[in-house]
């Protein structure tokens, strides 16, 4: 195995020079230094592996590495991803393990690539029941707690306090 990932972040930091050549478009007077929204506005989505020219299915199962190819894996993949001005936040303390299933998983969505400025790529869709990350690591279920504390009160009924004196 230690061959084949040798030979999987070569292909990876190779992957990382090659960048797709910046698109041309014909810039209008008015949008002179600002073409980068000119470039964003046009991107074509496809999925990150043709961006990189490395498929998901090279990389082998996480149950194949041990903890230190895990975290080997994971810290190229994202070099590779910063390379290409894609920015991703993984969750503070995430096992290395579900952080490469997280990005691999991702290896086949379809993403825009731009050849200045930053892609945040967000990794979940803020759907608890769909989060990539195991419960402890879930911040979707924190902002679904936010937003429920946010709600604002349709009926506009002001609640007394429990022993009936007024809030104001």
């Amino acid at each position: 195995m230690h061959h084949y990932l040798t030979q999987l972040i070569a292909d990876m930091r190779q992957a990382a020079k090659e960048l797709p050549p910046k698109p041309f478009y014909d810039i209008p007077p008015e949008a002179e230094g600002i073409e980068y929204v000119i470039e964003w506005q046009n991107a074509e989505p496809k999925p990150m592996q043709e961006w990189f020219g490395i498929a998901k299915e090279n990389f082998p199962p996480a149950q194949q590495l041990s903890h230190d190819e895990l975290e080997l894996m994971v810290d190229e993949m994202l070099k590779l991803w910063e390379a290409y001005n894609y920015e991703v936040e993984l969750p503070e303390g995430l096992p290395s393990n579900v952080a490469y299933k997280v990005l691999v998983g991702f290896f086949d969505k379809p993403i825009e690539w731009v050849s200045q400025g930053t892609m945040y790529v967000e990794l979940c869709d803020y759907e608890p029941e769909n989060c990539p990350f195991p419960e402890e690591f879930c911040k979707c279920k924190d902002f679904n707690n936010e937003c429920d504390d946010e709600t604002p009160n349709p009926s506009g009924i002001i609640r007394l306090s429990d022993d009936n004196e007024s809030p104001f």
